[in-house]
């Protein structure tokens, strides 16, 4: 995501999407959940939600619920707002761990020194070439700090070599065939790399998950909610206090959000004044924009249509009065948020101490 994009109901996509993920973490409501699903799901970024299904996976289930992988799998369906938060559901009610996440995304210090030969059970067991010296040792060691280092700075014609490597090296000290493997050929293309550290830190996990329960999702329970959020609202100008009906979180502060390439007054300036402009980033937005003779006026950074008739049309349809609203409605799209470091972001849900 390269540029500030406003859903359907103008909060910015990026924060809805992160704010999702800390809900998942969370556990506190499912609702919530489905309710930011929702909004993602109608501004027809289907794609971008469910990138955050694998990625959330990935990042924090994993490694303690390895065989829901396939059940993602055969979940996903773009066109399917049920499948979908089926999905989530899974995830919400999966077992979490940060580990994956935490040496993913934190910046990493090394603290190992690799003087001295290549061991002798490198060369005989698993292979020659010296390339994978360092690796090798450090998955000896339990480095993860050098092996996150290691994976996340792979390049792209590397990526499945080291990737078969690693799995010879499992196999070399269990002394058994690794047929668990996460899926590398996926859907949406998700961070490779970050697959791989998943997969490490599964193998070494002591007592590693071979059943998988999950609790069966109703979506009769959530359709009303989705019907009534999504259906329009005959005053405009009532639509965004009647349909904001969570507010982003103000603690997503240490992902790279499209806000800060803002200062907080040009952030709410461009909600209450250009939100036409980012709207038309939202493939919703963009549809509806498409259908009237208009112009896009980055100067300006606004739609300027070129016929007023038509533009009087519009309004009566999607003019939300952004800049009208009650600050209490406007902070619920965009609050006030803080950047945070990944440690500072952790620790709200955990001590970081806990993290190996």
């Amino acid at each position: 995501m390269t540029k500030l994009v406003y859903t359907r109901y103008l909060y910015a996509l990026d924060e809805v999407l992160y704010t999702l993920q800390e809900s998942l973490i969370k556990k506190e409501s499912f609702e919530e959940c489905v309710f930011w699903a929702g909004e993602i799901f109608y501004s027809n970024h289907q794609k971008d939600l469910w990138y955050l299904i694998f990625e959330f996976y990935y990042n924090f289930c994993a490694i303690n619920n390895f065989n829901l992988e396939k059940k993602l799998y055969k979940l996903f369906d773009l066109k399917s707002l049920e499948k979908t938060i089926n999905a989530l559901h899974i995830l919400y009610n999966s077992t979490k761990s940060f580990q994956v996440f935490y040496h993913f995304n934190k910046d990493l210090v090394l603290n190992i020194s690799f003087i001295g030969r290549t061991p002798k059970w490198i060369k005989e067991n698993i292979t020659e070439d010296i390339k994978y010296r360092k690796l090798l040792i450090s998955l000896q060691k339990k480095n993860y700090t050098y092996i996150a280092y290691i994976i996340k700075n792979l390049k792209e014609n590397e990526i499945q070599d080291y990737y078969d490597i690693i799995k010879k090296y499992f196999e070399f000290e269990t002394k058994k065939n690794v047929n668990e493997s996460f899926l590398m050929d996926n859907i949406l293309n998700i961070n490779k790399r970050l697959i791989i550290l998943a997969f490490i830190f599964y193998m070494f996990m002591k007592k590693k998950s071979k059943i998988c329960f999950t609790i069966k999702y109703d979506h009769d329970n959530y359709k009303e909610e989705l019907f009534k959020v999504n259906e329009p609202v005959v005053k405009k100008y009532k639509t965004l206090p009647e349909k904001l009906k969570y507010s982003i979180s103000s603690n997503i502060g240490c992902f790279p959000l499209k806000r800060f390439d803002f200062t907080y007054k040009e952030l709410k300036e461009a909600y209450w004044y250009s939100w036409d402009y980012y709207a038309y980033n939202c493939n919703l937005w963009r549809d509806r924009f498409n259908k009237y003779n208009i112009k896009i006026n980055n100067d300006k950074k606004c739609i300027e249509f070129l016929d007023d008739e038509i533009y009087e049309r519009f309004c009566d349809l999607y003019y939300y009065e952004t800049d009208e609203q009650s600050l209490e409605t406007q902070n619920k799209a965009v609050p006030n948020i803080s950047k945070l470091s990944i440690d500072d972001w952790v620790s709200k849900f955990l001590d970081t101490k806990q993290i190996v």
